[in-house]
């Protein structure tokens, strides 16, 4: 049995089953603060604010592959749910905890009836990192219209979007890559401004929420034809 011990394991349990919970999740995860274990624990609880570039030990779990992936956890009672009872653990807030594992992933409370595993690429898309792709010549990508349409993100990027003058136009497809078999929502804006300025714009707006079922990928291009999927802005033509 999982009870929640606070507010965060809570949203954690409503947005498992409920998808419309998950960017209140995501909120809280990246708020609140995170647990990791340690090999050793200090004789004393100390604070001590983490340096850049300094090396943060933490224990590892497993991935479906039995690969080493580090581990964080939503309560320190996880902790030693997972480890035992003598293990040490760090408490840190939550973008900063996950912000030292973009390279690698990170699972969120292993062997629980609750948890989450994000690859590299997931955790940039989480904390609103924009990931670039490099695509061959000769890569296919096919784009459409999902067959159930995510509303809730389609509501929120219309909304975000409509506020920002420096995109003119944005389209939002589910995409897929046949090499890989992979699936993404391809997120197509248009803007006449720099594409450093676009990119600045749009990261705020890629981390406030969380892309249902599968990554982003942001293409930013120039206005001009038509782009695919869903019109996300303008909302009509005139």
């Amino acid at each position: 049995m999982f009870e929640p011990v606070n507010d965060l394991e809570r949203l954690l349990v409503l947005a498992t089953t409920d998808t419309a919970k998950r960017p209140a999740f995501k909120a809280a995860l990246l708020e609140a603060d995170l647990f990791a274990a340690t090999p050793e624990a200090p004789k004393i609880p100390v604070s001590h604010v983490i340096q850049p570039g300094e090396k943060l030990a933490i224990m590892n779990a497993a991935d479906a592959q039995g690969k080493p992936i580090p581990a964080v956890f939503t309560a320190k009672e996880r902790v030693a749910q997972a480890f035992g009872p003598d293990i040490g653990f760090v408490r840190v807030n939550g973008e900063a905890l996950l912000d030292l594992f973009t390279g690698s992933g990170v699972v969120l409370n292993p062997g629980l009836s609750f948890g989450v595993l994000w690859t590299a690429e997931e955790l940039s898309y989480l904390l609103g990192k924009m990931a670039e792709r490099t695509i061959q010549e000769d890569t296919q990508v096919l784009l459409g219209v999902p067959s159930e349409p995510p509303n809730t993100l389609v509501t929120y990027l219309q909304t975000s979007l409509a506020k920002e003058p420096l995109i003119d136009e944005a389209w939002l497809a589910l995409a897929h890559w046949p090499k890989t078999e992979a699936r993404s929502w391809y997120l197509d804006v248009r803007s006449g401004s720099p594409a450093d300025d676009a990119r600045r714009v749009m990261a705020p707006i890629v981390k406030g929420t969380t892309f249902d079922r599968y990554p982003v990928d942001l293409i930013i291009g120039r206005p001009g034809a038509a782009g695919n999927g869903i019109r996300i802005k303008p909302l009509a033509t005139h």
